[in-house]
């Protein structure tokens, strides 16, 4: 045969799709032509990978493959399909490989994420000794603790006016207070002038 097959047929050929008489055609053809051995062999392994399963060989090189392993014959085509199989291999370790770290990574991940979310929370960047507790009352006629430095922060408690709070740190134009109920969060100066 002076004249390569369409790719249609290989690809045919390479997944098992042409009937006997047109698979004997293209087999003996691939014999002698390095390209389309190449093809087919490129075509196996996108449908592998597509597929995510193995696809054995068709029946007449199987024969010739295991014959190259036992180094009976060096044709191209031969090598060509001893080097996908091995290819297959190590892809299939990598694999194997990657399936045992994987749930370490996502664990690691998660932590990240709880790590990074609990930063979001602003507490306070040094908590003053016991000496350096200042205590203050509030002013204002009511001032709210909310969980960050931030007036659209969650309101987790209402001092009323006259009310006492421990100062345990500050920021800026905040305050990080512990009421008389163990309750912790930040207060605006304001609420103390």
């Amino acid at each position: 045969m002076n004249h390569c097959p369409n790719t249609e047929d290989l690809v045919a050929y390479a997944t098992r799709a042409l009937d006997r008489a047109d698979g004997a055609v293209v087999e003996r053809h691939l014999r002698g032509c390095a390209s389309c051995v190449s093809e087919v062999q490129t075509t196996v392994r996108r449908t592998r990978a597509m597929q995510g399963e193995a696809i054995s060989l068709p029946p007449g090189l199987t024969a010739a493959a295991t014959a190259a392993a036992a180094g009976a014959d060096s044709s191209p085509l031969l090598r060509a399909i001893s080097g996908t199989r091995r290819a297959s291999r190590h892809r299939r370790a990598a694999w194997q490989a990657t399936r045992s770290w994987l749930p370490l990574a996502a664990a690691a991940a998660l932590v990240l994420f709880i790590g990074v979310s609990s930063l979001s929370r602003h507490e306070p960047d040094g908590i003053r000794g016991p000496g350096d507790v200042q205590t203050l009352r509030v002013t204002a006629p009511s001032a709210d603790v909310r969980g960050a430095p931030s007036v659209t922060a969650e309101r987790l408690a209402r001092v009323p006016r006259g009310g006492a709070v421990a100062i345990v740190n500050e920021r800026g134009e905040w305050y990080y207070v512990r009421l008389a109920d163990g309750t912790e969060g930040w207060m605006d100066r304001v609420d103390f002038d």
